[in-house]
């Protein structure tokens, strides 16, 4: 049997004061034959619905009171860094390096003209340590960044100048070069823009390394790693000779 009102199956019984059927849970008789209709239990499906709804946010309700007592990995977060540079006016930097560019020689575009991109869009410094230096058209945007304000150096490998490289040019000009003087050679391939970007790799500044080698450079952008750079680039400098 099944109630009209709730839904629910019940089972029928006699009542034992007037002999009067009535049903179980939801209808009774008050001994003077009358029938009042009350509120029954829930059906025993709707009871078991219920206490398994119940045991279900039981257990998620433990699962988060285990998580939140567990061991939790350490996050670790970098300090937001706000630095001024003509390249994209003011940024904030806030996790990590960003990497502007990776590239390769063969790869249809040459190396050197992501590096004079660079180069031209300096506002205060650009920090040179590099080994072979010898393609005019870098040697020009140095050359253009110096007339402009921008503060230029560079250590170049001393078995490497030559009438035929951009030593001699860059130097006429005003920059201040210098000759690596450490014991074995100057190997590196370094720029260091505004304090900002690093640019490295094993790309040599000269056409052969554009054109016939096989080659990479990498730009990144980073103020943290700059400075790193930049100590590295004074502690070179210092030791060479004008």
């Amino acid at each position: 049997m099944v109630d009209p009102e709730w839904g629910g199956r019940m089972n029928r019984i006699i009542c034992d004061e007037c002999g009067r059927e009535s049903v179980s849970g939801l209808r009774f008789c008050d001994g003077r034959g009358l029938t009042v209709l009350v509120r029954a239990k829930q059906p025993t499906s709707r009871i078991i619905a219920t206490l398994s709804t119940v045991a279900a946010v039981a257990l998620i309700v433990g699962l988060m009171i285990g998580y939140s007592l567990a061991p939790q990995p350490l996050a670790v977060t970098q300090p937001q860094r706000t630095v001024t540079t003509t390249v994209t006016a003011s940024i904030t930097v806030a996790k990590g390096p960003e990497i502007l560019g990776v590239y390769f020689s063969r790869d249809g575009v040459k190396p050197s003209t992501h590096l004079i991109f660079w180069f031209d869009r300096a506002n205060r410094s650009i920090h040179v340590l590099i080994y072979s230096f010898t393609l005019d058209t870098i040697g020009d945007a140095l050359i253009r960044a110096h007339r402009r304000g921008v503060e230029v150096r560079a250590v170049l490998e001393p078995q490497q100048i030559s009438v035929y490289g951009e030593y001699p040019k860059i130097r006429a000009a005003g920059i201040p070069v210098r000759n690596g003087t450490a014991p074995g050679l100057m190997h590196n391939k370094i720029a260091i823009i505004d304090d900002l970007i690093v640019i490295t790799g094993s790309y040599n500044w000269s056409s052969a390394a554009d054109t016939n080698n096989d080659e990479n450079m990498i730009i990144i952008r980073d103020a943290l790693l700059a400075q790193i750079y930049k100590e590295y680039f004074l502690k070179v400098w210092a030791r060479s000779k004008g």
